[in-house]
């Protein structure tokens, strides 16, 4: 016989079951933890997928244990060094050396191979059909080269923090070499994320990566080697000058320029057809230009520094031959669904036609920027000369100013507009790039160059005498109106820089304002009805 069972009440079982479903206590780090997830569902995709590979590769791995060795045996035989710098900054040196090679030479090196090989598999064709935005997808990828620097960062941070109880280091020289070894890394990776965008087939990126390799070890022995000499010399820097501030504001600015400028450059890149690829570019030039004008006038008229507008005219003219050259080299064809986004009102169309994707409009732009950075810079050489303080472009007299800004123009508008005509005609052949815009102009002023020297020795002339042949020539051009002299003495000067110069590069510009034409009667279409109902929410 069995034990008889005790007979419960009948309101007794109900709560016995209720109790028996009573949830489990969930502790803080339990709902931290399901928190974070939460958290990590709202992030870049291409950030969860790329970290969790980077946390199994043992590359990645491999690289953070050499780091750790290396620090760990600097440590060691840096403090045993009895030399003529002090300890502190003997250490930083070789933590200088040791850190950067991550930072300079692996990040970026890995993120190209990353991203090349997904180009040349086709996996990134995948993505594309995706909701996911090209933007989103190359943010990812920087989002993981940042991830990356963070983590190299956290395990160098304890010995750089060690240098700084030692003599000879202060708090705010480790701060500015950190930062700018950051920002050295993040510009370095976003070139090597724009050059795999390129990487369309396996031969371009065996040479896209041979590049790359090449810049990025002349770069890690440059900077390196420079930081480290100057640390072990024992020179201090500068803290109570405000140049030296103004110079680190400026540095800063240019290094965030081209930053988004080769971000965006990567996302019209490899976008889709239908995006505004050319838009946020030329907003990013039109941001490099104010900055190439802005602190040149800083420096001009707040230093009186009369070389900074010789700097900036230099560098605005190699600036926006590269670009120009750039510009004119994208495709005249316009999707669809960019035209449903083009300007409608009057204002609209003569303000913002020239920020819309087209080689004219490219062209216009280019044009457009450099004469008013012409224009500005000659205001800005008036208002020295005003203050009694003449500008001089080298040994300048009065005059030479006008002369080289008048010349420089002409040349713009003529080798760039002759770079686009002879693009016109080479799109004929097969589908080309915004890269060969670059080639054309390059061949240009190589033969405008050059062509005078093998004329003069063929025809056995003196090259020392500007002539007619040297015209083309920028160098030669520029040469001539800094020679010594008044210009009326000079009998080929005036004609040809004043007259003919001028006269060319109005018929270039006039023929391509021509070409023009057809990118600015684009009228803005309405969107479809099937594409409205599909944006509705049901």
């Amino acid at each position: 016989m069995t034990a008889a069972q005790p007979i419960l009440p009948e309101d007794s079982a109900p709560q016995h079951a209720a109790a028996s479903q009573t949830p489990p206590r969930v502790s803080r780090a339990e709902r931290l933890d399901e928190q974070l997830d939460r958290w990590s569902e709202r992030l870049n995709p291409i950030l969860v997928k790329e970290a969790r590979q980077a946390l199994k590769s043992r590359v990645v791995l491999a690289m953070f244990l050499l780091v750790l060795v290396l620090a760990w045996f600097w440590s060691f035989v840096g403090l045993s060094i009895d030399g003529p710098a002090a300890p502190g900054r003997l250490l930083l040196a070789g933590y200088v050396w040791i850190l950067a090679f991550p930072l300079a030479v692996a990040i970026p090196f890995s993120a190209f191979q990353s991203l090349a090989a997904e180009r040349e598999d086709g996996t990134y064709d995948l993505v594309a059909i995706t909701t996911l935005h090209t933007r989103q997808f190359l943010s990812g990828r920087m989002a993981v080269a940042s991830l990356q620097l963070m983590i190299f960062l956290s395990a160098l941070a304890p010995c750089i923090a060690f240098t700084y109880l030692l003599r000879g280091v202060d708090l705010l020289l480790i701060l500015l070499l950190l930062s700018h070894a950051v920002w050295c890394s993040l510009l370095l990776t976003s070139f090597s994320l724009f050059l795999a965008t390129l990487a369309e087939n396996r031969q371009i990126r065996v040479f896209l990566s041979m590049l790359l390799l090449v810049v990025i070890v002349i770069v890690y022995f440059g900077v390196s080697s420079n930081v480290a000499e100057w640390l072990v010399r024992g020179r201090q820097l500068p803290y109570t000058e405000i140049q030296f501030w103004v110079g680190q504001i400026l540095v800063l600015t240019f290094a965030a320029s081209v930053f988004y400028l080769l971000h965006f450059a990567s996302i019209a890149s490899i976008g889709i057809a239908s995006e505004n690829r050319s838009t946020p570019v030329r907003v990013v030039m039109l941001a490099q230009q104010a900055l190439i004008v802005g602190w040149g006038a800083w420096y001009a008229l707040g230093f009186e520094e009369r070389e900074a507008l010789e700097i900036t005219l230099a560098a605005g003219a190699v600036y926006w031959f590269v670009m120009g050259a750039l510009l004119v080299g994208e495709s005249p064809h316009l999707h669809q669904r960019g035209r449903r986004r083009l300007p409608e009102s009057l204002l609209g169309r003569a303000v913002l036609t020239w920020l819309q994707p087209g080689p004219g409009s490219g062209f216009v732009f280019a044009v457009a920027n450099f004469v008013a950075m012409l224009v500005v810079l000659q205001g800005l050489g008036a208002m020295l000369e005003f203050r009694g303080n003449r500008v001089t472009f080298g040994p300048m007299f009065r005059g030479e100013m006008e002369w080289t800004l008048i010349a420089l123009g002409c040349h713009f508008v003529i080798y760039l507009g002759l770079c686009r005509m002879l693009i016109i005609p080479l799109r004929r052949i097969g589908n080309i790039g915004p890269a060969l815009g670059f080639v054309v102009i390059f061949a240009l002023l190589m033969a405008g160059t050059f062509t005078p020297l093998v004329l003069a020795s063929m025809l056995d002339l003196s090259f020392s005498e500007y002539g007619w042949t040297q015209a083309p020539s920028i160098p030669a051009t520029l040469s001539e109106i800094r020679r010594q002299g008044p210009f009326q003495t000079r009998i080929f000067f005036v004609p040809i820089i004043g007259v003919i110069l001028p006269a060319i590069a109005a018929l270039v510009l006039l023929l391509n304002l021509v070409l023009v034409s057809s990118e600015v009667r684009r009228r803005r279409e309405a969107t479809p009805e099937r594409v409205l109902a599909e944006r509705t929410p049901r």
